[in-house]
């Protein structure tokens, strides 16, 4: 158990130093930032938090395990409102990304509309907030309703519904996403065998952020929605937030 933490930790303080460079980088040329690049510093900034929270998380966690000093109820509460903060953020950044390219790739010419000033802060303005307003909500919603015997399932089945809804709606989103991108491709070198479709690298790079969603997130998805949990889910979950830098 104690090597699963250690392991946890190292990729903790990744997550962090990752997203400080990214985030760096990107504040430094923040004039010329195109939309999806706000939607990356956006992300980001939420990865960040998210490396501080698994951090702060596997540190109590390892306090517990060598020293028997369970965390506080105010600890856990807090803890467990950025852990659901994280998922919907994730989440909610992945889609957004998603959407956007998918207008580039099918309505082109309707793209402008998302380069905009307003649908830039609209867009990163709601994300944020409802995965604000969501995580401590849904929390105390499960508090609510546990009871007994069935608190550690009831538990176990919610988080898996959040998961799996984060991970079917990427997966439909992204999948819709890379079809589209191919027949663009495909009409492109149909009518115009000579050019060359410009916008395939950004789209290729978002499909990757979210295939890599979802293969981080399923493992996690899967051990809760059968209360089988391994550290191992854990890890992938950091490492997804370690790789959307890159």
């Amino acid at each position: 158990m104690d090597s699963w933490i250690k392991a946890a930790l190292v990729i903790d303080v990744l997550v962090i130093v990752a997203n400080t460079i990214e985030i760096g980088i990107l504040l430094n040329k923040w004039r010329t930032l195109d939309r999806i690049e706000h939607l990356l510093l956006s992300l980001s900034i939420s990865d960040f938090l998210t490396g501080i929270t698994m951090c702060c998380q596997d540190v109590l966690l390892l306090k517990y395990v060598l020293f028997d000093e369970p965390p506080t109820d105010i600890a856990v509460t807090i803890l467990e409102c950025m852990f659901l903060f994280s998922v919907f953020a994730s989440n909610f950044h992945v889609l957004a990304i998603a959407v956007e390219r998918f207008f580039a790739v099918v309505f082109p010419m309707k793209h402008r509309l998302f380069t905009t000033i307003k649908c830039k802060v609209f867009t990163i303005s709601f994300v944020w907030i409802t995965a604000t307003i969501l995580s401590p909500s849904i929390w105390f919603l499960i508090q609510h309703f546990e009871s007994g015997k069935d608190v550690k399932k009831f538990g176990y089945y919610a988080y898996a519904a959040i998961l799996m809804f984060a991970c079917i709606s990427v997966f439909i989103i992204y999948l819709a996403l890379a079809a589209a991108l191919v027949i663009r491709k495909w009409l492109i070198s149909t009518m115009l065998p000579d050019q060359k479709y410009r916008n395939s690298n950004t789209t290729w790079f978002c499909l990757l952020i979210g295939f890599s969603f979802i293969a981080c997130f399923l493992p996690m998805s899967l051990g809760h929605l059968f209360v089988f949990a391994h550290p191992i889910a854990s890890l992938l979950f950091g490492l997804n937030h370690f790789l959307n830098p890159f």
